[in-house]
């Protein structure tokens, strides 16, 4: 940035330019608004500027009040100089304006300090409040939600009034005002007026619920959701003693611990905390300190870690992380921490999944279903493709697994006691499409394109049978392609991401119909880790129903530790060595 007063709003009292964070658009550029009040649109790749919007005379956007939607609509609060508001939205591929939905009047007007967020529901929340004098002293004041889809359609929720005959003052606000999602469903708001409250929407309805508090009655600002739908928060800014709160709507508080404020959640039930902003602190379901991280972990949105030192940043080992189920498992709401929450789980291949519809020009969730592209061979004559070499590597690996005898019990021996011989019989059947009753083993079909099958993660089976009762974890595979888990990810300098980072291939492990598991996705951009033992791992997947942290446990290995406890580890990551298990135990060849 050139010039750093540009990216500020320049308040007309003072005289000095008022900066805020830069949002990341979810397209790999930035979202930033200059003084003037313009918003502008930063390439990810170039840093080309592209203004999207300005401000007519005498009106501005509100810096703290801008949110940018998964889908590329871009929402802002716009003040006029006579005080009137609305929430604007824009595209932030084109720069035009899909909408204007005004802040209700009159005497309305957003909550200043409270961001907007878009809740796991895929909608803008904006709080906005009402004063109403009463003849004499005081008056109600009235608290509201305005809940808007990126298309604009919208509805205003009545949350909260109160009246206070007593004070003097012409205004009665309510402050400290702070919202989360809750999972898919709504938000949830909590804020101090005449004490403190808390909200629950689901839809356009509204609850009210008792708010917690912490030691002394300072009031809470919830930062993650973990994967019991209860919520973990931190000491709202201003007051003295810091705490990190665990509670929610039925049990009110769980536990509480000074001097640390909520990072990450994690899927043992557990919290990932700082009291330094250098170091972290592991803690268990119930508050109690478990483990110790020397760095505070930074990761992206592959889980690859980094670190901040002297204006350098450098990738670091870090003890593999697994995050909640959640639409708030990190502080922020996703790994760019822009306010907008974004489910994720872990996948079969052990990797998140993220609830996310587009996944680029090439790669977008479809409403009518979409579709599953199976691999096919080129024409005769025809210039090559990476779709037909991928079916020719793995047409290739699947007959030099065969020719080589790995799947007879004595090569590949290790399937030795009675749950392992039960998937080793089945493996044959499954691997050469000898198409026997489903009941006994599966037919593994011709493998489909990872990269072209925009078929939902849950309708392609890839949630287990055990995990079809989380509503969740159903959420999340129901709203991400599985096409989204074979994009690939550029680092800085060009290039892919890191082996370990990457899919080569996933396979069914429950049809969320019932009935045997048969599918098999490989990314036909990244072949060069497609090999016999790949084949075999896909293949127990379809015959186990296991993830591959149950699957590398079934095969004798340690998975990684969760949340960086220390331990031994043979398995720092899932796929890798799950193959080079079933190398090195006769189960496959190398390559």
């Amino acid at each position: 940035m050139e010039e750093a007063g540009k990216y500020g709003r320049r308040d007309r009292s003072k005289d000095h330019v008022e900066a805020w964070p830069v949002l990341p658009d979810f397209q790999g550029g930035l979202i930033v608004l200059y003084w003037d009040g313009s918003l502008v649109k930063l390439d990810g790749t170039t840093g080309q500027p592209l203004t999207l919007y300005t401000s007519g005379p005498d009106m501005y956007i509100e810096a703290p009040l801008i949110a940018v939607h998964p889908d590329g609509t871009v929402f802002a609060v716009q003040s006029g100089s006579s005080g009137d508001q609305a929430v604007i939205g824009i595209d932030s591929t084109t720069g035009a304006q899909k909408f204007s939905v005004p802040v209700p009047e009159p005497g309305f007007w957003a909550v200043d300090g409270s961001p907007i967020i878009i809740a796991g529901d895929g909608y803008a929340y904006i709080p906005h409040q009402h004063f109403q004098p009463s003849p004499g002293a005081g008056g109600t004041a009235h608290l509201g939600l305005l809940r808007i889809a990126s298309s604009g359609a919208s509805d205003d929720i009545s949350i909260y009034d109160y009246t206070d005959t007593n004070r003097l003052t012409e205004f009665i606000g309510f402050g400290d005002l702070q919202m989360i999602t809750n999972a898919d469903t709504g938000i949830v708001l909590m804020w101090v007026g005449d004490g403190p409250h808390m909200a629950i929407t689901n839809g356009t309805s509204a609850s009210l619920v008792n708010a917690p508090q912490l030691p002394g009655g300072e009031p809470v600002v919830p930062v993650l959701q973990a994967q019991d739908g209860s919520l973990v928060g931190a000491q709202a800014p201003g007051y003295v003693d810091p705490y990190m709160i665990a509670f929610d709507a039925s049990e009110g508080v769980r536990w509480s611990v000074p001097n640390y404020y909520p990072l990450m959640a994690t899927a043992d039930g557990g919290v990932i905390a700082t009291a330094d902003n250098v170091s972290a602190t592991i803690f268990d379901q119930n508050g109690s300190a478990v483990g110790q991280m020397a760095n505070m972990p930074t990761q992206s949105w592959t889980q690859q870690s980094y670190s901040s030192t002297g204006g350098q940043i450098a990738q670091v080992l870090q003890p593999i992380i697994e995050w909640a189920a959640s639409y708030e498992a990190i502080a922020g709401g996703n790994p760019s921490s822009n306010c907008t929450s974004v489910g994720v789980v872990e996948t079969v291949e052990g990797l998140p999944v993220f609830a996310l519809l587009h996944w680029g020009t090439s790669c977008q969730w479809q409403a009518n279903g979409g579709i599953k592209v199976p691999l096919m061979p080129d024409p005769k004559g025809a210039a090559p493709t990476p779709e037909g070499a991928a079916l020719n590597l793995y047409q290739t690996e699947k007959q030099k697994l065969l020719d080589g005898g790995y799947l007879n019990g004595s090569s590949c021996s290790f399937f030795n006691t009675s749950t392992t011989a039960t998937y080793f019989n089945k493996l044959p059947n499954a691997i050469t499409n000898l198409s026997p009753p489903p009941s006994t083993a599966p037919e593994l079909p011709t493998p489909y394109d990872g990269l072209q099958s925009n078929i939902s993660w849950y309708d392609a089976g890839f949630l287990s049978a055990a995990d079809l009762g989380n509503a969740t974890k159903v959420s999340i595979f129901k709203n991400s392609p599985v096409c989204g888990q074979f994009v690939s990810f550029k680092p800085r300098g060009g290039g892919v991401t890191l082996v370990e980072s990457r899919t080569t291939a996933a396979s069914q492990v429950y049809p969320p119909g019932g009935g045997a598991a048969t599918d098999m996705y490989i990314d036909t951009n990244y072949t060069q880790d497609l090999s016999q033992a790949t084949i075999v791992h896909e293949a127990l997947h379809n015959v186990t129903g296991m993830y591959d942290r149950d699957l590398a446990i079934l095969l004798g290995l340690k998975p990684e530790c969760q949340n960086g406890s220390h331990c031994d580890t043979d398995c720092p990551k899932g796929s890798i060595c799950i193959n080079s298990r079933l190398v090195g135990a006769g189960c496959a060849g190398p390559n």
